[in-house]
């Protein structure tokens, strides 16, 4: 009766005010990992709402993969799902009309909250019922497609966080790379063409005196050498 009650007579502050709990613990995380978010959602979304289950299926190619479970779900929840390619962003009824490719959520969700950001699909969450209620009724859903708005807003700068930690990790490795590169081109030519160079200069103030016609050419293929490992 206090759930009844509740809904009758302060629906508004006490749903808009777990969207506000929601948002606030969503924002607190720092991880870029997709599953542990994913986790994260589904556990704060269950505790906000007062659910019985939620669950979360993250996109990977024309597919979606379970990452996330919060409370029970029927042993036969499916591991992936194959949605539409023209998947809706507004949460989904499971009521007697529902996709076949939902089916198998029926037996314990309630209501599917598509994630998207500008039609991209990340994934979806399915909910269970609600403590306080048999159903999720229009204003319900009005909350869970804010709710699922967050949800996919924090999913989407976490991949993209991860993309450009990923991006820095691959420049610095190419850097190293470079670097290993320039060292190796430094020891395999360059010192041994300075080695060589000495020894004809050596062997050219020797030959100054006594044969200073030879000492010349050595000292001209000495300044063609120097040259050609300048522009080295």
């Amino acid at each position: 009766w206090q759930g009844w009650l509740g809904r009758l007579f302060n629906w508004e502050r006490v749903n808009y005010h777990a969207v506000q709990q929601f948002g606030h613990e969503l924002a607190a995380q720092s991880t870029t990992d997709s599953t542990q978010l994913a986790q994260h959602i589904v556990t704060t979304l269950r505790q906000e709402l007062s659910l019985e289950c939620a669950a979360c299926w993250l996109t990977e190619g024309e597919q979606m993969q379970l990452a996330a479970i919060n409370g029970r779900l029927p042993t036969n929840t499916p591991d992936t799902l194959y949605p539409p390619p023209d998947l809706s962003d507004q949460p989904i009824r499971l009521t007697k009309t529902i996709p076949s490719w939902l089916q198998p959520l029926a037996a314990k969700a309630t209501v599917v909250l598509p994630l998207t950001i500008s039609g991209k699909s990340l994934g979806l969450i399915a909910i269970g019922q609600r403590w306080d209620a048999p159903i999720f009724d229009d204003r319900d859903l009005e909350i869970l497609a804010l709710i699922s708005q967050q949800a996919a807003l924090m999913l989407h700068n976490a991949q993209q966080t991860a993309q450009l930690r990923q991006t820095d990790q691959q420049l610095l490795h190419i850097q190293k790379l470079t670097r290993q590169k320039t060292a190796q081109n430094l020891h395999d030519h360059i010192l041994p063409a300075l080695s060589q160079l000495q020894l004809k200069l050596l062997t050219a103030n020797q030959l100054i005196d006594s044969q200073p016609q030879n000492a010349h050419q050595i000292l001209n293929e000495s300044q063609e050498s120097l040259r050609e490992n300048a522009k080295l």
